[in-house]
């Protein structure tokens, strides 16, 4: 029986760099956001949620 090459484990989030920032805070003004609504699960599967 051939034994199973194990799984890669995910890669690590990069933490972003300041011209992702200036573009999310650009986006958002030029849109008018008013609310950024956020939902993640964390490492262990909780599930969260903010405004």
């Amino acid at each position: 029986m051939a034994k199973k090459a194990p799984t890669p484990a995910p890669a690590a989030p990069s933490s972003p760099d300041a011209a992702s920032v200036a573009k999310v805070f650009s986006l958002i003004q030029e849109h008018s956001v008013e609310l950024v609504d956020l939902r993640f699960t964390d490492p262990r599967g909780k599930w969260h949620h903010t405004t």
